[in-house]
């Protein structure tokens, strides 16, 4: 979050970033969020147990998922 925080900030304009930064900061944060979830599953298979890594990989996913564009968010950023 920090660091697409800070994307954002180095470019806004306005109330949005510009679509560039958008995209770019939204892309790091995704993968990082993605690279926890696989290290979860990997920790979840080497273990053979579902234990704390699987709620560590739902909260990197729910985060993801919040975080994915909506269309109006979306149109506001073209206008």
């Amino acid at each position: 979050f920090i660091i697409r925080f800070i994307i954002f900030s180095k470019t806004r304009f306005g109330a949005m970033p510009p679509a560039q930064a958008f995209v770019m900061g939204n892309i790091i944060f995704w993968a990082g969020c993605e690279g926890v979830s696989f290290f979860g599953l990997m920790i979840c298979l080497l273990t053979r147990t579902f234990g704390p890594s699987l709620i560590l990989v739902a909260i990197a996913l729910a985060c993801q998922f919040l975080t994915f564009p909506q269309r109006s968010r979306l149109e506001s950023l073209i206008r």
